[in-house]
């Protein structure tokens, strides 16, 4: 977000911006959700799945 847009923002807003940065990331190890719902890192080096050859 741009400065200038920043600066036409509420008080009110702001504070919603700032609280909302300052929160952690919700994983599996944050709260209660199953780790089934994290989502999956470095997927770009992952090896792509599907039918194996031979």
């Amino acid at each position: 977000m741009q400065r200038d847009a920043l600066e036409r923002l509420s008080k009110a807003e702001l504070i919603e911006l700032v609280l909302r940065l300052q929160r952690p990331e919700k994983t599996s190890r944050t709260s209660s959700q199953p780790p089934s719902t994290d989502r999956k890192e470095r997927r770009e080096r992952a090896k792509p799945g599907g039918a194996k050859p031979g």
